[in-house]
């Protein structure tokens, strides 16, 4: 159910005069409405969000113990050194039995996550997903990568039937 309520005028709390509407509103726009700033934003704000989508036309794989790049990169630029960069990652991969495969968010070359440590008794297939929240203290531009290696044998990342994404948030702190 709407409720509308139709008036031409409105009296003053004290009565000691009106208010005309008509055509109050006429002109508006959204470029008339103010716009907050990051910084009249509260703490916890998302201020900026991007992403990249990644669906490889084949498997990507690496026999590696020390960490390599697996494509997964992206760029962001906050806008304070206070911001918090939340880091969201999903890799499609395959790996064989009895093989520890490690993935790590970096910034530039400084590791921000424990890595995520995916111990295999069997071969396994399917989506690994890592979350990172750094504090860079930084307004520069910054370039979080997804890294992978392994204890022994082989670890299949990007797997051609998986879609692989990377999300960087902005949040303010």
């Amino acid at each position: 159910m709407t409720s509308k309520l139709k008036t031409d005028v409105l009296e003053t709390v004290s009565g000691s005069g009106t208010i005309a509407l008509t055509n109050q509103l006429s002109g508006m726009t959204s470029a008339s409405v103010p716009q907050l700033t990051a910084a009249q934003m509260p703490v916890g704000s998302v201020l900026q969000v991007k992403t990249q989508n990644y669906i490889p036309s084949g498997n990507s794989s690496t026999t590696s113990t020390s960490y390599v790049n697996t494509g997964l990169v992206m760029t962001i630029t906050p806008t304070s050194t206070n911001s918090k960069i939340l880091v969201i990652a999903t890799v499609g991969s395959q790996s064989q039995a009895s093989v520890t495969n490690n993935l790590a968010v970096f910034r530039d070359s400084t590791q921000v996550t424990e890595p995520l440590n995916v111990a295999t008794s069997s071969f396994y297939k399917g989506p690994l997903s890592l979350q990172a929240e750094d504090s860079p203290s930084s307004t520069s531009e910054l370039t979080y990568r997804i890294k992978a290696k392994v204890s022994a044998g082989t670890f299949y990342y990007h797997h051609s039937a998986m879609q692989n994404a990377i999300t960087l948030m902005e949040i303010k702190g």
